[in-house]
């Protein structure tokens, strides 16, 4: 007669011996057949628990005018909120800016090296001046010249 030989089934290495050779024991720890009965705990809340909760909650009370404004001599080529001097009201800046004649020396020198090249102190704002003026009342709030040092106009007394 042959004789047979018994090998491992082929996911199971010859070393494992972690799982029991008997399949028809069960694999892990046996499953909860009831739960008990505090693990669920239900939860109650009344119509006064939750007023009171409510009035404990700090109210948010809008005061006045909340708007953060720019003090004056702060003021850049963006618009920004301002007090105004002249009609006592915060309102948003308007800026305008102007070319001065450098501007033009300078578009006609570049010019002379390249037609190209005329519109770049336009563009790049070179030797530009900014007015900036009050969105309520059109008053001239300040000056900024082209080196850059802002210049407030005195507020009427």
């Amino acid at each position: 007669m042959e004789e047979k030989i018994l090998s491992p089934p082929p996911n199971v290495e010859a070393g494992d011996r972690s799982r029991p050779m008997n399949s028809d024991a069960p694999a892990g720890p046996a499953p909860v057949k009831t739960l008990p009965p505090n693990l669920i705990q239900e939860e109650y809340t009344s119509q006064s628990n939750a007023s009171t909760v409510a009035e404990k909650v700090p109210r948010i009370v809008e005061e006045g005018n909340n708007v953060k404004v720019t003090p004056l001599n702060l003021l850049t080529k963006e618009p920004a909120w301002i007090d105004c001097p002249f009609c006592k009201r915060t309102s948003k800046t308007q800026c305008t800016t102007t070319g001065s004649n450098m501007q033009t020396v300078a578009g006609v020198l570049l010019c002379l090296f390249c037609i190209c090249l005329a519109c770049i102190p336009c563009m790049c704002g070179w030797c530009e001046t900014t007015t900036i003026f009050c969105s309520s009342c059109g008053n001239k709030i300040a000056t900024i010249p082209e080196d850059g040092q802002i210049q407030v106009v005195p507020a009427p007394q």
